[in-house]
């Protein structure tokens, strides 16, 4: 029972920090970064071990000033957000030179937000266990160690 309730608890609290930290992360650049045309001037594709694909675009920003700032960070994993030649609305913070789209960043938020509440609904499924309900009754089965 004990063992149970700390997975759980351990397991949201986890969730829950990396969901924050994403939210923060994406406040923080949404505060710095101005909104701007971006265009994606080529994107990296890879097949990583699992046979997944992985995607970084590389994206410029949209204006007559030559040589033209671009950026390539995010890298995404699965379905390509974007392809080479689109123009898209995201936004740019000059002090850094780091470029988003509102679609990655829009993507990045309800993956932390999701986080955030499967967080804590492990957490609440933790402090349940130790009120004695059965963690086979429980929806969220958290598998840590061996299973036997």
């Amino acid at each position: 029972m004990f063992w149970g309730s700390l997975k759980h608890l351990f397991v949201g609290a986890l969730l829950v920090l990396i969901g924050t930290v994403i939210v923060n992360t994406n406040g923080a650049f949404l505060a710095q970064s101005r909104p701007a045309q971006l265009i994606v001037l080529q994107v990296d594709t890879d097949r990583n071990t699992d046979g997944m694909f992985t995607h970084r675009p590389t994206l410029g920003l949209v204006t007559e000033r030559r040589p033209r700032p671009e950026y390539s960070g995010a890298m995404w994993t699965g379905l390509a957000l974007h392809q080479a030649g689109d123009v898209i609305a995201g936004r740019y913070d000059p002090d850094s030179g780091k470029m988003q789209s509102d679609r990655m960043l829009q993507i990045s938020g309800w993956m932390a937000r999701l986080a955030q509440v499967l967080g804590v609904i492990a957490g609440l499924q933790g402090i349940l266990i130790l009120c004695g309900v059965p963690e086979f009754l429980l929806p969220l089965r958290v598998r840590i160690g061996r299973q036997r």
